[in-house]
């Protein structure tokens, strides 16, 4: 019976190798399955590596796809690395369950790889878990209920509107397994955890800012006509990353 059993067992992991063989060589592969051609930027973003304690600030301005490709960039990892486990928050579930859509877009478009035997969720679906160990679990801004987890990979999106409390409690759920932050965010005024920790050049952190000139999705038409609308405060903040004063500053 052993002898039956471990050659189940070899079996199972040659044809988890031979799938895993069968994924894309590049990670910008993943946006391309589901019909969406990376920018420049994003291409840069899935391509980097993953790197033990690494911290990741992502200041993008709207509608630059920063939801897109970091949710391509975890399956990636996901999918490469046995047992990645990563948990995303965002300041609503409406925001975590789009960032599992995308998820899940992606995932499909691959064609499902590393699928268990059991019916996959649905595109509703708040999780993912793979044949390999790897796990996605989607959250919100409560920090009850959310510590005690052991992951790789914590990914708060919309950060700028993410709360102190939350950041504080789950930052330390990676210094145990040396996993990794990212935190993409549009700014969102001068306040709050995030702003501090990309004021401050001394903390430690790897930044990248993409402003709606770097991106390439909006005309010099439409740039124009959303700053004559929105005012000058609104445009920067919105559209080139600007931290600006609140209101009643």
């Amino acid at each position: 019976m052993p002898d039956v059993l471990d050659r189940l067992e070899r079996g199972r992991w040659r044809a988890l190798a031979h799938r895993r063989n069968s994924l894309p060589r590049d990670p910008v592969e993943i946006m391309r399955a589901a019909g969406q051609e990376p920018d420049d930027w994003q291409a840069e973003y899935l391509r980097r590596p993953f790197i033990p304690n690494d911290r990741e600030l992502l200041l993008c301005c709207r509608g630059a796809g920063k939801t897109r490709a970091t949710a391509a960039r975890s399956l990636w990892r996901m999918l490469t690395r046995p047992g990645h486990r990563t948990l995303f928050f965002a300041p609503t579930q409406r925001q975590t369950d789009e960032m599992m859509a995308y998820l899940y877009d992606f995932w499909h478009a691959l064609g499902r790889p590393l699928a268990g035997r059991k019916r996959a969720p649905t595109e509703a679906a708040r999780s993912l878990k793979l044949v390999n160990g790897s796990r996605a679990l989607a959250l919100t801004d409560n920090q009850k209920g959310v510590r005690g987890f052991h992951v790789q990979e914590i990914v708060l999106d919309e950060a700028a509107q993410i709360s102190d409390t939350l950041f504080y409690s789950v930052r330390a759920m990676v210094l145990r397994s040396r996993g990794g932050l990212v935190v993409p965010s549009t700014p969102y005024g001068k306040r709050g955890w995030f702003f501090e920790e990309w004021a401050d050049e001394e903390r430690r952190w790897q930044r990248m800012s993409i402003n709606a000139g770097q991106c390439g999705r909006y005309s010099d038409e439409q740039l124009a006509e959303e700053r004559k609308s929105m005012g000058e405060r609104w445009f920067k903040q919105e559209f080139e990353c600007s931290f600006e004063d609140t209101v009643n500053a």
